[in-house]
């Protein structure tokens, strides 16, 4: 029986630089932006191959998808825009996977981690 793999992504670098902008707007950073990057490459040179993407919607998460895919030629069928993952508890995470997984070897998620503090 064949193995599968789940990868939990956080979102890279996000900018708090507009105190006024919402959690869910905020953008990647420049330094986020390499750091995506650095990122594709790790999981390129590591030789996943990724099926499907579970993403938030949230910006900062769907930037750091976009960069992603692009890097591994992961085509935007292949990824999933889910509202459920921003704040997701990991009851509802689980839900998730389940309901994301059948017939996919390998799934990546990309998630945001809210907190009250600059990350």
């Amino acid at each position: 029986m064949q193995a599968h793999q789940l990868i939990i992504m956080r979102h890279a670098k996000s900018d708090w630089s507009e105190v006024d902008r919402s959690d869910f707007d905020r953008p990647l950073t420049a330094r986020g932006r390499r750091t995506a990057k650095l990122m594709s490459e790790w999981l390129k040179q590591k030789q996943y191959r990724i099926d499907r993407i579970i993403c938030s919607p949230a910006l900062r998460a769907k930037q750091t998808c976009q960069l992603v895919s692009k890097e591994l030629g992961i085509p935007q069928n292949s990824i999933l825009w889910e509202t459920g993952i921003y704040e997701a508890s990991l009851n509802n995470l689980r839900s998730l996977v389940n309901q994301h997984s059948e017939g996919i070897h390998t799934l990546l998620i990309i998630e945001v981690v809210s907190c009250n503090c600059p990350t």
